[in-house]
């Protein structure tokens, strides 16, 4: 007897596949052809980043949110004119240092991947104003001080919630002067009050300076959230 269910699916899934491979081709030859500043691949259903992508300079903005990614080329140190960047929703863990070279960028949003450490040469994004690395699985936020980087002098908006964050050092903090808004809902921190957390994020570094180090409750299972919206 013939499955005509499984043959369904099967089909389906060749047309699915099918649409993907034309549609995202056509969309990186169109940015290219008319050197278009924005190229949206959100919810393509990618495990991996066509390279023709890293071809394209041009870009200003890339979202590649939402999809299957496990990795990204070093090649993406090609778009240096990139400002605002979306990996969020993929299944990264580990990203390519090139990336933390990109001299324009200003929007970084990493938020629900499988991220476990924060490079310390994430400080070479002078320019960065947003960073969001919401629900991954960081249980360290070092950052530490270098007179070779400049460090995050310019982020207004850190997102650290949901993460496995178990100790938080205002030295970590304490040279981003611009901060506004900081998230660190979600972690375990025993010694960072929950009121503390709704308050201004200088009102937060201040609080750490004051405190020195928030010490962590113990150990608690961490939950990830969905990889796709």
């Amino acid at each position: 007897n013939i499955d005509m269910d499984g043959v369904v699916d099967r089909v389906v899934a060749a047309a699915e596949e099918t649409e993907e491979d034309e549609d995202v081709p056509f969309k990186i030859k169109f940015a290219r052809e008319h050197k278009l500043t924005k190229l949206q691949l959100s919810n393509c259903w990618l495990k991996t980043i066509p390279n023709e992508v890293w071809e394209l300079t041009h870009l200003v903005e890339l979202d590649l949110s939402a999809n299957y990614l496990k990795k990204v080329s070093k090649q993406i140190g090609n778009l240096v004119n990139l400002k605002r960047l979306r990996l969020n929703h993929n299944q990264l863990s580990v990203l390519p240092k090139e990336l933390w070279s990109l001299p324009r960028l200003t929007n970084l949003f990493l938020n629900n991947n499988q991220i476990k450490t924060v490079p310390k040469e994430m400080r070479n994004l002078a320019n960065l104003k947003t960073l969001d690395l919401s629900s991954n699985h960081i249980n360290d936020f070092p950052i530490p001080q270098s007179s070779a980087s400049p460090g995050l002098v310019s982020l207004i908006e850190l997102r650290l919630r949901n993460n496995m964050l178990s100790t938080l050092s205002y030295q970590a903090l304490s040279e981003m002067t611009q901060l506004q808004v900081l998230w660190l809902e979600g972690n375990p921190l025993q010694s960072l009050p929950k009121s503390i957390l709704r308050k201004p994020a200088q009102t937060i570094l201040a609080y750490l300076k004051d405190h020195k180090q928030v010490k962590a409750r113990p150990a608690i299972e961490h939950k990830q959230r969905p990889t796709r919206k």
